[in-house]
């Protein structure tokens, strides 16, 4: 197994970790709860990301490209529900908005099983690893529902930040600055830059764990030390 293959799957067992140590903080609490299953959506996208990079066969890597784009595109909307509950609930989540976000997350797995047209075997290196063939369609629609999650999540955010006070507007002054970089490159990386080269496409998984640490660091460890 290629060491960066290893990298993610170190990677994908601390998510899950600190996945566990958030929920367990406060079970009930919404923030904990939606922070902890975006923790855990990133631990499967980097766990599957390792085994697609370091598969043997076409329909194995077909598989876990498949576990991996399902894992790592629901990372966005389990954000947006705890950036509706972060630090405070600005809005109420209707019937009409939840049954929306799950229309488009059954689009996503139905899409997926239709994305891939074929897989190619490349010898991992560092930066680069096994490939598939995808339809245009469902990467355009991936690319959509990506970007719209994501606007949302820095929009609920950011109108937070206008109004938050004191401690509030720091850790979200915080949490918005510093994980949004992350949150860019993780978007660039795995929705945008497979139109043209696949290389590079496993610093996604990395990419956004560093954007989940530094939510949790913010969130966990910050206020303690203030």
């Amino acid at each position: 197994m290629h060491i960066m293959s290893i990298v993610l799957i170190v990677s994908s067992l601390l998510n899950l970790i600190i996945g566990i140590v958030v929920f367990s903080l406060n079970k009930k609490n919404k923030i904990n709860q939606f922070l902890a299953l975006t923790f855990l959506f990133i631990a499967i996208y980097n766990f599957s990301g390792a085994f697609y990079r370091d598969a043997m066969t076409e329909s194995s890597v077909s598989l876990w490209a498949i576990v991996a784009n399902i894992s790592g595109i629901f990372i966005a909307p389990a954000f947006f529900y705890f950036t509706v509950f972060f630090p405070y609930q600005k809005y109420k989540l209707t019937k009409l908005h939840n049954l929306v976000a799950a229309i488009t997350s059954l689009g996503v797995i139905v899409f997926s099983f239709y994305w891939i047209e074929g897989a190619k075997l490349v010898e991992p290196t560092l930066s680069s690893g096994n490939a598939i063939n995808d339809n245009l369609p469902a990467r355009v629609y991936f690319l959509i529902f990506i970007l719209a999650f994501s606007i949302l999540n820095y929009f609920n955010l950011f109108t937070k930040l206008i109004e938050a006070k004191e401690f509030a507007k720091k850790q979200l002054t915080f949490v918005t600055f510093g994980s949004l970089p992350f949150a860019i490159i993780g978007s660039i990386i795995g929705g945008i830059l497979p139109y043209w080269n696949m290389d590079y496409f496993y610093l996604s998984p990395l990419s956004t764990s560093v954007f989940a640490l530094v939510v949790a660091y913010f969130l966990f460890i910050y206020p303690k030390r203030t």
